[in-house]
């Protein structure tokens, strides 16, 4: 499983077309209760807070973020090229390849998850369902 889009590395007008995009890890998370509101917090803040597509962030349950690599091809990626970006939620999800970090996404990365369907499908139905990869063809 793969998506193709183009890619703009991260500081340059370079644009890699038809770069492409594996989700390489799916970090889960249970929480076992909704994470409460700070103390005297104004109840209009709590509501932005908590509304819909939020729920990742605050509410109880199974919620994943996605690490995708990026890849010049699918022939680089099979040669054993590194990544020439990492889209994730932290710094750190670019690990030991020294590939640009871009988290180009943020929220969109992080979704609930099914715990009875396959983690790896559902990372990349919310990436696709994502404006970033809107247009993404799969590989």
């Amino acid at each position: 499983m793969a998506l193709i889009r183009d890619f703009t590395i991260p500081g340059t007008s370079i644009v890699v077309p038809d770069a492409y995009h594996v989700v390489v890890r799916v970090i889960a998370e249970k929480r076992m209760a909704d994470v409460p509101p700070p103390p005297g917090t104004d109840p209009e803040t709590v509501a932005l807070e908590r509304a819909e597509g939020t729920e990742p962030y605050w509410k109880a349950g199974t919620h994943a973020r996605v690490v995708v690599h990026v890849f010049e091809s699918e022939e680089a990626r099979l040669n054993g090229a590194n990544p020439i970006g990492v889209l994730g939620q932290y710094p750190t999800d670019a690990g030991e390849h020294g590939a640009v970090f871009t988290s180009q996404l943020g929220p969109e990365m992080r979704f609930t998850m099914d715990v009875e369907r396959p983690a790896l499908a559902q990372a990349y139905e919310t990436l696709k369902a994502s404006a970033y990869y809107a247009e993404a063809l799969d590989a």
